[in-house]
C-alpha cells in the first residue's frame, strides 16, 4: 500500500494520508484525524477554556533527549498535583503501591511514563479518592478496568487511551458523575456501551473508539440526552449496531462526531439536519441506505438552506462505504467552509450539482466508485482551486477531459479511471507536475509532458483514449 502524506493546512485535513493499493485508491484515512478533539481534550476539563491547566498534556521530551528516568516511590511527590508524563519508569513496579499513599493527590498525569504491566486491580482499596484529573494513557499496563475508580466522585478527566485494556465497562461508571472527560479509545475493551452512562451529564468529550465494543442502540436509547454540554463524540471502529435515531436527537450541541467503521444500519436521520454546531461529520464504513435527500440538510443552521453556505462551520462529511443512492443532494455541498468531502463507494447517480462550485475551500474531494454519470464539469477547474486530492474513478461519467481541469495547479493526486471518458489527452497536463501510473506501459503512451510544480501521483487507465 502506497501512502501520499498530502502537506500541513490549517484545518482539518492537516497531515492526512490518502492510500492507494494495487494501483486502485482505496479511500481517506479519516479516522485519523485528531486536531480539533486534542484541542477539545484540553479544554474539556477546565470548563470548555482551551490550555486549562488539568486538561494539558506534559510535553515530550526533546528531539534526541531520553526520557527522564526515575522510581516511582521516590519520584512521585506528596502534592496535589503530580505531572509526570515522560517520566521512564518501566522499573517501577511499585507505581500503584505509591500512589496510595498520597491521600492528597488530585492531578496525575502518568501518560508515556513507559509504566510495566499492572493488575490495576491488584489493590482493592486507593486513599487518593480526591483526584479530579488522572490520565494514564500511552502505556501497555495489560489489565482490565479498575473497581477503585468508580469510587473517585471528583473524577473529571479520564484519560486511559492505549493502554492495552481488556473486558466490559461496567454500568458503576455512572458513579462518575463529575466526569467531562471520558477517553477510552484504542484498547481492547468489549461489551456493550453502559447505559448507565445516560447518568454522566457533565460529559463533554466521549471517545470510545479502536475498541470491540458491541450492542444495539436500541438498548442504550436517550444515552447522550442529560448531556447537553457534549461536544464530541468518536465511537468508530467498534462493532456497534442498529439505528442512529435514537442518539441523534440528543447530539444538538455536538461539534465532532465520528460513528465510522461500525455496524450501524438503516436509513440516516433526517433530524441529523439539525446538527447547528457540527464541523466533523464522518458515518463512513457502516451499512447505511437509502436516498441523501434536501431535507437531511435543510436545517444544519436552522435556517434555509441557501443560507447554509454562510453559516455553517461543516468542514468535513465523509459518508463513504455506504449503501446511499439517488443524486447527491444541492444543499449538501454549498458549504464555503468544507474542506474534505468523501461519498466514495455508494450508489450515487446523476450528475454533480453545480452548487459544488461554491466550495471553493475543499482540498479533497472523493466520489469514486459510484454511478455519477455526465460529463467532468469545467467548473471543477475554474472554481475548486484548492484542491490536493481529487478522485472520481469507477463512475459513468463520458466525454473528453476538460481543459479547465488542468488549471488545478495545487493538486497532488488525480484519479479518473475506469469511467467512460474518451477523446484525446489535453496537452495541458503538462502544467502539472510529476506523473505516476501504476499500468505498466502507459508512460509510453503520454506524450512528453514537461515536468512541473504539484502532481504527485495520477491515475487514468482504462480508458477509450487515442493518442496520436
Amino acid at each position: 500500500m502506497a501512502h501520499y502524506f498530502l502537506p500541513p493546512r490549517r484545518g482539518p485535513v492537516a497531515s492526512r494520508a490518502y492510500h492507494v493499493r494495487g494501483g486502485e485508491a482505496t479511500g481517506l484515512v479519516v479516522g485519523s484525524y485528531r486536531a480539533p478533539g486534542q484541542r477539545m481534550a484540553a479544554a474539556a476539563a477546565g470548563g470548555g477554556q482551551e490550555g486549562a491547566e488539568v486538561g494539558e498534556e506534559p510535553p515530550p521530551p526533546p528531539l534526541g533527549e531520553k526520557p527522564r528516568r526515575g522510581a516511582a516511590a521516590q519520584t512521585i511527590s506528596d502534592d496535589a498535583t503530580s505531572n509526570l508524563g515522560w517520566v521512564y519508569l518501566a522499573a517501577s513496579s511499585d507505581w500503584l503501591q505509591a500512589l496510595g499513599k498520597l491521600p492528597l493527590l488530585q492531578v496525575l498525569h502518568l501518560n508515556d511514563a513507559f509504566l510495566p504491566a499492572t493488575n490495576l486491580n491488584s489493590i482493592s482499596h486507593v486513599n487518593f479518592t480526591a483526584l479530579t484529573v488522572l490520565d494514564l494513557k500511552n502505556n501497555e499496563l495489560n489489565s482490565c478496568l479498575p473497581n477503585w475508580i468508580w469510587r473517585m466522585h471528583y473524577l473529571s478527566y479520564l484519560d486511559l487511551s492505549s493502554c492495552q485494556l481488556s473486558g466490559s465497562v461496567p454500568d458503576k461508571i455512572g458513579n462518575l458523575t463529575s466526569l467531562k472527560l471520558l477517553q477510552l479509545r484504542n484498547n481492547h475493551l468489549t461489551g456493550e456501551v453502559p447505559p448507565a452512562m445516560r447518568r454522566l451529564c457533565s460529559l463533554n468529550y466521549i471517545d470510545l473508539s479502536m475498541n470491540s465494543l458491541s450492542g444495539d442502540t436500541a438498548e442504550t436509547k436517550n444515552l447522550f440526552r442529560c448531556m447537553k454540554m457534549l461536544h464530541f463524540l468518536d465511537v468508530s471502529n467498534n462493532n456497534i449496531s442498529g439505528s442512529v435515531s435514537g442518539w441523534l436527537e440528543d447530539l444538538t450541541g455536538v461539534a465532532y462526531l465520528d460513528i465510522s467503521m461500525n455496524l450501524f444500519s438503516g436509513q440516516v436521520p433526517e433530524n441529523i439536519g439539525k446538527l447547528p454546531n457540527i464541523t466533523y461529520l464522518d458515518l463512513s464504513s457502516n451499512t447505511f441506505e437509502g436516498v441523501l435527500s434536501e431535507i437531511h440538510f435543510y436545517s444544519v443552521s436552522s435556517v434555509l438552506p441557501d443560507c447554509w453556505q454562510r453559516v455553517s462551520r461543516l468542514q468535513s462529511i465523509d459518508f463513504s462505504r455506504n449503501k446511499f443512492h439517488g443524486q447527491i443532494p444541492s444543499t449538501m455541498v454549498p458549504i464555503t467552509s468544507l474542506a474534505l468531502l468523501s461519498l466514495r463507494e455508494n450508489s450515487l447517480s446523476g450528475n454533480l450539482p453545480t452548487s459544488c462550485q461554491s466550495c471553493d475551500g475543499l482540498v479533497i474531494l472523493d466520489l469514486g466508485h459510484n454511478s455519477l454519470s455526465g460529463g467532468i464539469p469545467t467548473w471543477m477547474g475554474d472554481g475548486l482551486q484548492s484542491l490536493l486530492v481529487l478522485s472520481l474513478r469507477s463512475n459513468q461519467f463520458s466525454g473528453e477531459i476538460p481543459e479547465q481541469l488542468f488549471q488545478l495547479h495545487a493538486l497532488h493526486l488525480l484519479d479518473i479511471a475506469s469511467s467512460n471518458l474518451s477523446g484525446p489527452i489535453p496537452l495541458s497536463l503538462g502544467s502539472l507536475a510529476a506523473m505516476h501510473s501504476y499500468q505498466k506501459g502507459f508512460s509510453n503512451m503520454l506524450p512528453n509532458f514537461q515536468r512541473s510544480n504539484s502532481l504527485q501521483f495520477m491515475m487514468v487507465h482504462f480508458h477509450r483514449w487515442p493518442y496520436t
